[in-house]
C-alpha cells in the first residue's frame, strides 16, 4: 500500500465500531502500530469497506484514538489496568504516553494482584496454624481433612473420586428418567 497523505481521512473499524481520523493524527506516537498503518494493509485492510479492521475492544480504542489526537492517553477509571496494559501492548504504545492523572488507574492493578497474593499466602498460613493449634490428631480435624482436602491422603483422593462419579451417575440417571417421562 502506498503512503496515505497526511490530510486524508483514515477509517478504522475496531470490534465492529467505525472510527475516523486524519492520517497526521496517527503520527503522534511514532513507534506505535497505527503510525505505520500502511504496513498493516495486507493483514488488516478491507478493500470492500475501505477500512482497517482490528478485532479489539472498541470502548478502549476510543480512548486510545483520543490520545492520538491530544498527544496523551487518558484512561477511564472503570476498567482494569491489566486490560489497558494489554491494549497498550497491542497498539505498541508506551506507558510513558499515559497522562499522569491516569497512572493510578494503569498501575493500581499491580498492587491489587500483589495484595491478593499476600492475602492468599497469609490465609494459607493461618489455616495451617489453626490445624496445628487444634491438634491434627483430633478426630474432628482428621475427618475434616479427609473429606475436604482430597490431596491430604490417597484414601481421601479415592473418596473424592467415588463421590464425583456417584454425583455424575446420579445426574445422568435423573436426566434419563426425566427424558423417558417426557417421551411417555
Amino acid at each position: 500500500m502506498e503512503p496515505i497523505p497526511e490530510d486524508s481521512i483514515v477509517r478504522i473499524n475496531v470490534g465492529g465500531i467505525r472510527f475516523q481520523c486524519y492520517r497526521k493524527a496517527l503520527n503522534t506516537f511514532p513507534d506505535s502500530k497505527l503510525a505505520s498503518i500502511e504496513k498493516l494493509a495486507t493483514e488488516c485492510y478491507r478493500n470492500d469497506s475501505n477500512e482497517f479492521f482490528f478485532d479489539r475492544n472498541p470502548l478502549l480504542f476510543a480512548f486510545i484514538l483520543d490520545g492520538y489526537r491530544k498527544g496523551l492517553l487518558h484512561l477511564p477509571k472503570d476498567h482494569c489496568g491489566i486490560t489497558y496494559k494489554e491494549e497498550l501492548e497491542f497498539w505498541n504504545l508506551s506507558a510513558r504516553w499515559v497522562a499522569p492523572c491516569c497512572w493510578e488507574t494503569l498501575y493500581k492493578c499491580d498492587s491489587d494482584v500483589e495484595t491478593m497474593k499476600q492475602l492468599l499466602i497469609s490465609f494459607k498460613r493461618t489455616n495451617e496454624k489453626m490445624l496445628v493449634k487444634e491438634g491434627s490428631d483430633d478426630l474432628k480435624t482428621r475427618l475434616w481433612q479427609f473429606l475436604e482436602i482430597p490431596n491430604s491422603s490417597k484414601h481421601a483422593m479415592v473418596i473424592m473420586l467415588v463421590s464425583v462419579i456417584d454425583t455424575l451417575s446420579g445426574k445422568t440417571g435423573l436426566n434419563a428418567c426425566a427424558s423417558s417421562v417426557v417421551a411417555d
